[in-house]
Parts: C-alpha cells; structure tokens; sequence
C-alpha cells in the first residue's frame, strides 16, 4: 500500500496518477477517475477493487455516521487490496471545531493516518503540488 496525504487541493491525486503513468498503469493521467474509489460517494465494494482511493478522510466520516469501526474497514481493505493507493486530506490543523462529531472524527483520521504511514511502503506528502517523499519501500527517508 501507498499512501499520500495532504492538504485539501494540493495536486495529491494529480501525483498519484502521474505515478500511475510512470509504472505504466494507465496511459494517460486524464484516465485516473476510471480507477479511484471516491471516499465520499463510492459503493463499498468498490474500495476493494479499484487501485486508488481518494479521499479516505470521507470513507471514515461515513464510517462513523453508519457507527461501523474504521479500523476494521482498514484491515479488510488492506487485506484484499494490498497494492492500493490512498489518498487522505489532513483534517487535524487549524482550529478546533465546537461539534464533539467533528472532533471525534479528526482524532480518528489522525490515528490512522499514524498507523497507515507504519504499514505503507511508500509515504508521500503533497504541498503545493510538490510531493515529499517521507518513507519509500519501507524505509524512512532523512534529509
């Protein structure tokens, strides 16, 4: 599994495909919708089959509404898709919201995004459209 994750609008799916054309999955980055499971609105069988799974942070939201364990989605998605790419806004900055719901869901995005970085073999950070490489083929990488 690979996982890149960032701020909203910051060209993380753009990376993921232009990765997607370098291994040669797809030919063009334009075909990256075909493969991607959106975190918001995709059927639940879907997550397991398609190569990429954008916005991760909305498959746990909806998770939580439906009072399912995320941990558990987690461990059956990893299990019968290991390959996947996951895409996950970060949600944790800036001020902390009134609404206990919202609050309770930030801390369990950034639970597992600490556990999605152990279990990845390659973690990227995108800024700006410039992505970091954190962690590749299972080793940290230092400045």
């Amino acid at each position: 599994m690979k996982f890149v994750f960032g701020g909203s609008f910051q060209g993380k799916l753009d990376f993921v495909a232009e990765q997607l054309v370098q291994e040669g999955k797809i030919p063009q980055k334009a075909q990256i919708s075909a493969l991607t499971a959106e975190g918001e609105i995709c059927a639940w069988e879907d997550f397991f089959a398609k190569p990429v799974i954008h916005h991760l942070e909305q498959v746990i939201w909806r998770d939580m509404a439906e009072e399912q364990d995320p941990y558990g989605f987690l461990e059956e998605l990893l299990g019968r898709n290991p390959d996947v790419w996951i895409i996950m806004d970060e949600v944790g900055s800036g001020i902390v919201p009134l609404d206990a719901d919202i609050r309770r869901w930030r801390e369990m995005v950034g639970r597992i995004s600490c556990l999605l970085s152990q279990e990845a073999t390659d973690v990227y950070r995108v800024l700006c459209g410039i992505p970091r490489c954190l962690k590749k083929e299972g080793v940290y990488v230092s400045d």
